[in-house]
C-alpha cells in the first residue's frame, strides 16, 4: 500500500471569487499524517477549521459547501479535484474569505500551483477510503444507492434491493 502524501512546499493562489465577487487568497500548506484535507478560515476570529469530508457538506446549490460552526467554505470542488488528482492526502488550505477564486472555472490553475509545490510521502500508509473521498447515499423511487470513491486498481459493486 502506498504512503500518504502531503505538499513538499506551500503554494499560494489569488483571484476573484465567483459568487461573492471579492478578492480571495488561498494558501496551501503541508499537513501531518492522518490530518486529511482541512480548510482554515484565517479571516475569522480563532481561525476555525473544517475537514473536507462528505459528512461536512452543508450545501450543494451552485457548488459544494463544507461547514462546521462558523467555518464555511464555498465552492470547494475544484480544489478537491486538484488535490485528488495529485493524490494528496493531507493538506491545510488557508482561506481569507468564504470562497476560493474562480480562476478559469476549472481545477487546472489549482492543480498547477499544487504540482509546482511538489509532494512528499509520509510514513503512514494510505487509507482504503480517503478522508476526502466522495461517499454517500441517493434515493429515488423507493430505491437506495450507496457509493464510495476509492483509489484502487479494482472495484466491487454490491447491490441490495430494499
Amino acid at each position: 500500500m502506498d504512503k500518504q502524501k502531503t505538499l513538499k512546499e506551500s503554494a499560494v493562489y489569488s483571484g476573484i471569487a465567483l459568487h461573492t465577487g471579492v478578492r480571495s487568497t488561498l494558501r496551501f500548506l503541508p499537513a501531518g499524517a492522518d490530518a486529511g484535507i482541512i480548510s482554515r478560515r484565517v479571516d475569522l476570529p480563532g481561525k476555525p477549521e473544517v475537514a473536507a469530508r462528505a459528512d461536512k457538506v452543508v450545501d450543494v446549490r451552485r457548488g459544494t459547501t463544507i461547514g462546521e460552526g462558523a467555518c464555511v467554505a464555498h465552492t470547494v470542488e475544484h480544489i478537491m479535484a486538484s488535490l485528488h488528482a495529485l493524490q494528496i492526502d493531507n493538506a491545510v488550505i488557508e482561506m481569507d474569505g468564504p470562497e476560493p477564486p474562480i480562476a478559469d472555472g476549472s481545477s487546472l490553475p489549482f492543480w498547477k500551483v499544487l504540482k509546482a509545490a511538489g509532494t512528499v510521502h509520509g510514513s503512514i500508509s494510505e487509507y482504503a477510503v480517503h478522508p476526502f473521498s466522495l461517499w454517500g447515499k441517493a434515493r429515488r423511487r423507493g430505491r437506495a444507492l450507496c457509493y464510495a470513491m476509492v483509489r484502487s486498481t479494482s472495484s466491487r459493486v454490491s447491490v441490495k434491493a430494499s
